[in-house]
């Protein structure tokens, strides 16, 4: 049977192997298709000037240039060689910038034809590429010469969010036979069944875009299976290692793994998760068992959950935290895990101890935002109370928390920016704390097509979202049409509250630039809170009055509601009421070292109470 190979480009990082990929191997092997991974990140990243740049246009700018070439596009080239100039050495002569870019783009070129070279496309039956972290940009470069040398060759691009995107993807580059969209495994094993029967019915694959006849086409096929989670295929990472460029680096791989597929919010607004995904989550026990695995076959043990949230509820995440650190004991290895995670109300100070114990070392927070008025409209899960929560709990068990504040919502208001400025104050203790200090990533609203916010505004509104770092540098026409937010995410020149996020960002950096600590001193019955800027005492406060007290370290290990506090409370002060508890709740809030909301529905200590 004909082989399958799958490709794997620039701008993907070097020290990660392709987690959708993997699994795609796996499962087209499990269902005896022969499949490859080829990853021409490896041949490519020496070449490139700025292989390691977290900047998508930077890193694949020369095959933007390429793309330019291909349409004549010389102002986009003007403009790539620009942001070379810019990014290299301004005061070299453009000339010989322009020279280095040529012979970049030639080096790139030589790899291609030499790598195609190789290969035997008689025995090859289908060519894929994955348009994750725009890799569909060198894929076109990559798959324009494959069609010069094997013009019959059948090529698919998967992984595109919509199937206007994976539609907006094959007007572009006639060089392309197939997308798909949304989840890929059934969809690639269907064509490749098709190919090699020699059927050809694409219409009956489900999320297949293909061309017909110089038509392009979308399958009206609604039924699809969906891999199973409960017997979910290892990936295999054979082709990455088999080929790492680096072996004395292996330190810095990192190894992706899923637990869960989809989202189960799937409310936010600014979001453009992807459709043709089907919400399920694996077992811990599934899980656990493929990171033994890895470690054991390849020797690593860092591993990056790639999912939108680890966390699905409590007794799944416990249980997931439990069976990681048995492994860690009973095969002695020292794991290391990077996660995303919503802050929740299910989370407590215990779970992000045993976060530390199983070796999780850095969490990208959905955060977003320092202000209730704003995650609501946003539509987050979370608030302000559990955001203060995770980092409060993270700091103390050493986890790095990556944070992003979004900026320039649709329906923000100065009043709400202000409110974010003004909670900036709670979370001062959490600035100037080493390798884990807090620092928040200011970062504009970007709307495609997926995003709820795309519906929420008039065509009038929409075109004034006309920025986007990577079509400013390609062919006019891949985005000069109605249709551009198909595949392109795009921000305002200037955001209508600008002055007022320019001010809260100056006041942030403030926070950074200064040291607030405290103390909480016990004496016999009595506990004293001394709070200091720059080792300068700023406030004493005695807490006299109990109540303070009992209410910092019930509201200390998890965010609280009222009820729920003062049913705990009554049992301590007996005659108290609800008015009193408001009262001791605003006092401490004053004081900035309780958080709680207008409502009083979600209470935090600020300061750790234990």
């Amino acid at each position: 049977m004909k082989q399958i190979l799958l490709n794997y480009l620039p701008p993907a990082d070097v020290y990660t192997p392709s987690a959708s990929l993997s699994i795609l191997k796996s499962f087209m092997l499990e269902n005896n298709f022969e499949t490859e991974i080829k990853y021409w990140n490896f041949l490519f990243n020496p070449i490139l000037p700025f292989g390691e740049s977290e900047e998508t246009n930077e890193v694949i700018f020369p095959f933007i240039s390429l793309i330019n070439d291909m349409y004549n596009n010389e102002i986009g080239n003007s403009r790539v060689l620009e942001l070379y100039e810019l990014l290299i050495d301004k005061s070299k002569p453009v000339e010989e910038l322009q020279l280095q870019l040529s012979v970049i783009k030639e080096n790139i070129n030589s790899i291609i034809e030499t790598e195609l070279q190789k290969l035997d496309f008689n025995n090859i039956l289908l060519i894929g590429f994955t348009s994750k972290f725009h890799q569909w940009i060198p894929a076109v470069v990559v798959s324009k010469a494959i069609k010069e040398i094997a013009p019959n060759a059948k090529i698919i691009i998967g992984g595109f969010g919509s199937k206007e995107a994976a539609m907006e993807v094959m007007k572009m580059n006639p060089y392309f036979d197939f997308a798909t969209w949304g989840e890929g495994e059934y969809p690639l094993l269907e064509l490749s069944k098709h190919l090699n029967n020699e059927t050809f019915d694409y219409n009956s694959v489900a999320r297949l875009v293909y061309r017909e006849q110089s038509q392009i086409n979308i399958s009206t096929t609604n039924r699809s299976s969906y891999i199973d989670f409960h017997n979910y295929p290892f990936p295999k990472f054979d082709d990455y290692f088999i080929n790492y460029p680096e072996p004395d680096k292996k330190y810095k791989i990192v190894i992706p793994i899923n637990s869960s597929r989809a989202c189960s919010w799937n409310k936010c607004k600014f979001c453009d998760y992807n459709s043709g995904y089907k919400f399920r989550v694996r077992s811990p026990e599934n899980i656990v068992q493929e990171i033994e695995y890895i470690a054991r076959n390849y020797k690593s043990v860092c591993f990056s959950f790639v999912d939108n949230d680890i966390f699905i509820n409590a007794s799944h995440f416990e249980r997931l935290l439990d069976l990681m650190i048995a492994s860690k004991l009973k095969n002695n290895y020292d794991y290391e895990f990077w996660a995303e995670m919503i802050p929740n109300e299910d989370l407590s100070a215990e779970l992000i101890k045993k976060m530390q114990t199983a070796g999780f070392t850095q969490i990208f927070i959905g955060y977003d935002g320092v202000s209730d008025s704003l995650l609501s409209k946003m539509q987050k899960s979370n608030n302000f109370s559990n955001n203060i929560f995770f980092v409060k709990f993270a700091q103390k068990y050493e986890i790095d928390p990556l944070v992003n504040i979004i900026i320039g919502l649709i329906d923000e208001t100065e009043s709400d920016i202000q409110e974010g400025m003004d909670n900036l104050h709670f979370l001062r203790f959490f600035y100037n704390k080493g390798e884990d200090s807090l620092y928040h990533d200011y970062v504009t609203l970007v709307i495609s097509r997926m995003s709820k916010y795309y519906s929420m505004i008039s065509e009038d509104e929409k075109e004034k979202y006309n920025i986007n770092n990577i079509t400013y540098l390609l062919p006019t026409q891949f985005s000069n049409h109605k249709d551009r937010f198909n595949l392109f995410s795009w921000n305002k020149n200037k955001i209508t509250n600008h002055n007022k996020w320019e001010e809260m960002q100056e006041k942030d950096k403030s926070y950074s630039e200064n040291t607030y600590t405290y103390k909480l001193i016990k004496n016999n019955r009595n506990i004293t809170y001394k709070e200091y800027l720059n080792n300068k005492e700023v406030a004493n406060f005695d807490f006299t009055n109990e109540l303070y007290w009992n209410i910092l370290k019930l509201a200390n290990n998890k965010v609280i509601k009222i009820d729920e506090l003062y049913s705990q409370l009554i049992n301590l002060h007996t005659t108290i009421t609800h008015q009193e508890l408001r009262a001791a709740l605003l006092k401490l809030k004053s004081m900035h070292i309780i958080y709680c909301d207008k409502e009083f529905s979600n209470i935090i200590g600020v300061v750790d109470a234990t």
